[in-house]
C-alpha cells in the first residue's frame, strides 16, 4: 500500500465520521431557526473570489440599501469594490481558504478526479458550517450559478429547512464550462443533472439574457415566466469616459507590469518604461501639458499618440488570446511595410491586456514577449488592476475595446463588454449567437477568427486623427459608434435592479 492509498483510506474514515456529525448538528440548528424571523435580511453566496464577481458585488450593494443586514459567503481574495466596502450592514463570512484545506496536502500530479472530489468535500464541509450554523436565518438567499456543485443542493436544503426564499442568478451553464475544459462525458452529464435538478427547486430566478432564460424555460424546464426575470448586466455609475486628463493621472502611476522579457525602448512605444508608468515617459507618449480648445485643462492628447486598445481576459480556454496576437502580428507587418496608408492610421498601437493569472497566462506571456521583441509599431502590455476605479479609468481612456469571450453555452453575455459600454467605448467582439442582444453595428463590430479580427482593426482605426481635447474619437467610425453609445446609453445597474430584482425582494419581505 503506497502513501497515497493509505492517505485516502485515512481521509475516507475521518470523513465518514465527521460529515454525518457536522451535517446532523447543522441541520438540527437550521430547523430550529425556521421558526425565527429573518428580520429583513439577505445572503449572497459566491463559490469563488467575491472580489472578482462584479455582478454579485453590485447585487450586494443594492441589497444593503433595502435590507437590514446582508451576509456574504465567499472565498477570500481580492478586495470588493468601494460601493460594497462602504456598506456598514454587509457581513462577509469567508469559506475555508483552499491553500489551508485538505487540497493543499495533495501533490501537483494528483489526478483531476481525486482533486475534484476532495475539493467538493472540502466545500461541502465549509458551506454546511456557514449555511446551517454560522449564518443566522435570512429572508432571501441569492446564489450565483455556475458553479452548481456543491452549492445548489446545499442552498436548496438550507432554504427548505430555514424557510428562506432562494433566488438563483443564472450567469451561464456550469456543465458547458466543464465540457469546454475537456472533462469526460460522464462528469458533464452528472454535473448537468445536478444543475438542472436542483436549479428547478429555487423560488425565483434571474437570468443575464433572454436566450438563457428561454433555454432554461423551454429546454431544461427549470423555470417559468412567472418566477423568472431577465436582468442584464450594467456597469456602475463610476464607469465613464475620462479622456486625456484621466488617462494622464492613470498612466503616471505604475499600474501595468510588462512581460518578463520585455525590454525598454526609451521614448518609443513599448518596453518596460511604458508599462511601469514612468512619469517622464507616459506624458511624452500619450499626453502633453498645455491649454486646449480654449479650455484650461492642463492635459491633452498628443496629436501623434498611439492608439490605445484594451482587452480583459481570465487567461482561460474560453478566451483565445492567441487569435488577438496573430491579428496584431499581421497588423504590425502591414503598418511597417506600408500596406496600410501611414497617413490614415496611427503610427503606433498599444494593446493593454488586463486580467489576473489563469491557466494559460504563462503560455501567452512567452508569446507576447516574442511579439514585442519583433514589433516596432505594435506593443502588447499585460497587467492586473486591483482597483475597479483604475480599471474603469483604463477603459475610459481607450479608443477601442476587444472582447475575446467565447461562450461555452452560447447563452451568456460578457460583463467586460458591458463595462466598456459604460465608458462609451466601442467594442470589437468575438461573435456567438447571443451576442446580438448586446453588440450591434451601432456600438461595435464582431469577428470570428484572426483574419476577421485584423479586418475589424483596419476598419475601425482607419482615418486616424487625434483631437487633443477628446471631444471627438480618433477615427470617423469610432466617433459614430461612441456617439451612438452616448446617445443611447446601455442603462444603469441601479435602474435595472430596481425594476427587475427589487420587486422580488419586496414581495418576500413585506
Amino acid at each position: 500500500m503506497d502513501w497515497m492509498e493509505w492517505f485516502l483510506d485515512l481521509l475516507s474514515a475521518g470523513l465518514a465520521v465527521a460529515v454525518p456529525a457536522v451535517t446532523c448538528a447543522a441541520i438540527g440548528y437550521a430547523v430550529h431557526q425556521r421558526f425565527q424571523k429573518g428580520g429583513g435580511t439577505a445572503a449572497v453566496v459566491v463559490i469563488g473570489d467575491f472580489g472578482r464577481s462584479p455582478r454579485m458585488q453590485y447585487h450586494t450593494a443594492s441589497l444593503s440599501a433595502v435590507c437590514s443586514k446582508v451576509y456574504v459567503i465567499a472565498v477570500k481574495g481580492r478586495q470588493p469594490c468601494e460601493a460594497v466596502q462602504r456598506c456598514e450592514n454587509v457581513d462577509t463570512k469567508y469559506m475555508l481558504d483552499p491553500k489551508r484545506s485538505i487540497l493543499s496536502l495533495f501533490p501537483a500530479r494528483t489526478p483531476w478526479v481525486v482533486l475534484a472530489l476532495a475539493k467538493v468535500i472540502d466545500q461541502v464541509l465549509s458551506l454546511c458550517v456557514l449555511l446551517f450554523w454560522t449564518m443566522p436565518k435570512v429572508d432571501v438567499m441569492l446564489v450565483q450559478n455556475p458553479p452548481a456543485v456543491p452549492i445548489l443542493p446545499l442552498a436548496v436544503a438550507a432554504c427548505a429547512l430555514r424557510g428562506t426564499h432562494l433566488i438563483i442568478d443564472w450567469h451561464n451553464l456550469g456543465c458547458t464550462i466543464l465540457k469546454m475544459d475537456g472533462r469526460g462525458p460522464v462528469a458533464v452529464r452528472l454535473y448537468a443533472a445536478i444543475e438542472r435538478g436542483f436549479g428547478g427547486l429555487a423560488s425565483s430566478h434571474l437570468c443575464v439574457c433572454r436566450a438563457l432564460r428561454s433555454f432554461l424555460e423551454s429546454d431544461w424546464k427549470v423555470l417559468t415566466h412567472s418566477n423568472s426575470v431577465v436582468m442584464y448586466d450594467h456597469a456602475p455609475s463610476f464607469f465613464s469616459r475620462v479622456g486625456p486628463l484621466g488617462a494622464h493621472r492613470l498612466f503616471c502611476v505604475p499600474l501595468l507590469s510588462p512581460p518578463r522579457t520585455a525590454h525598454a525602448r526609451g521614448d518609443t512605444v513599448g518596453g518596460t518604461m511604458l508599462l511601469t508608468g514612468c512619469k517622464d515617459t507616459f506624458p511624452r507618449i500619450f499626453t502633453e501639458v498645455g491649454e486646449f480648445a480654449g479650455h484650461n485643462e492642463a492635459v491633452g492628447w498628443k496629436p501623434d499618440r498611439p492608439a490605445i486598445l484594451v482587452s480583459a481576459t481570465s487567461w482561460t480556454i474560453d478566451e483565445d488570446v492567441g487569435m488577438l496576437l496573430d491579428a496584431l502580428s499581421q497588423l504590425e507587418t502591414k503598418l511597417r511595410d506600408g500596406t496600410l496608408d501611414e497617413s490614415a492610421y496611427p503610427r503606433h498601437v498599444v494593446v493593454f491586456i488586463t486580467g489576473q493569472g489563469g491557466a494559460l497566462k504563462e503560455q501567452y506571456d512567452l508569446r507576447i514577449a516574442r511579439l514585442n521583441a519583433q514589433c516596432e509599431r505594435v506593443f502588447v502590455g499585460t497587467g492586473y488592476l486591483d482597483s475597479f476605479a483604475d480599471y474603469a479609468s483604463l477603459l475610459g481612456s481607450a479608443d477601442l475595446g476587444i472582447s475575446l469571450h467565447n461562450s461555452s453555452s452560447g447563452l451568456d453575455l460578457p460583463m467586460k463588454i458591458v463595462d466598456m459600454f459604460g465608458t462609451s467605448l466601442p467594442v470589437l467582439a468575438y461573435h456567438f449567437d447571443t451576442l446580438d442582444e448586446l453588440v450591434t453595428k451601432d456600438n461595435g463590430e464582431t469577428f470570428s477568427d484572426s483574419d476577421s479580427l485584423l479586418a475589424g482593426l483596419e476598419k475601425l482605426l482607419c482615418g486616424w486623427s487625434v483631437d487633443p481635447s477628446d471631444r471627438k474619437a480618433a477615427t470617423p467610425l469610432l466617433e459614430a459608434k461612441r456617439s451612438s453609445l452616448i446617445a443611447n446609453p446601455h442603462g444603469s445597474w441601479a435602474a435595472e435592479w430596481e425594476a427587475k430584482t427589487r420587486p422580488i425582494i419586496a414581495k418576500v419581505m413585506r
